[in-house]
């Protein structure tokens, strides 16, 4: 009895270290969040800000670009809002949240953002501006100092897939 428990006890070991490289290696695959959401509001939605603006408050939105407009010294991205996954995508068959606008320095370019993309954006609120959405009056909350991520055609099927089978492919 004393050779065959010597025989499981390593046995034993050795199946716990596999268990714990897969759990590990699985945890690994998980990649992080696109923005750092620490110093974020977490819960103010684009229609929330346009009601009861907050200035210089952190966010980070999604949505897809409705229009790029370039001014003399900015530019102006408006973005259609929609809530963000845990990886911060746009959920595209979500209700909308409202739209916003995003203001960049300087000169970008509208074939890098063409309407229709979706993008996430971390930026700081800077109150609101009153616009129009075709004919109807909007107030559409600003968002400044932002970094932007603008996502493939596809992101929202480009999803990383792993299985596990045994036996023989063909």
């Amino acid at each position: 009895m004393k050779t065959r428990s010597r025989l499981f006890h390593p046995l034993a070991k050795l199946g716990l270290l596999a268990l714990t490289s897969v759990a590990l290696a699985l945890v690994g695959c998980v990649p992080p969040p696109l923005f750092d959401r620490s110093d974020a509001a977490n819960r103010l939605a684009p229609w929330q800000a346009a009601q009861a603006p907050a200035m210089a408050e952190i966010v980070i939105w999604g949505g897809a670009i409705v229009s790029v407009r370039n001014l003399e010294a900015t530019t102006e991205i408006e973005v259609l809002a929609y809530p963000l996954d845990q990886k911060q995508r746009p959920l595209q068959r979500a209700p909308s949240q409202g739209r916003f606008i995003v203001v960049q320095d300087g000169f970008v370019e509208p074939a890098d953002f063409p309407s229709g993309r979706y993008l996430t954006v971390k930026g700081k609120l800077f109150g609101t501006r009153e616009g129009h959405i075709e004919q109807s009056q909007y107030r559409f909350p600003i968002v400044k100092d932002a970094k932007l991520h603008v996502w493939p055609v596809d992101y929202f099927y480009n999803r990383s897939r792993w299985s596990f089978g045994v036996g023989v492919g063909f």
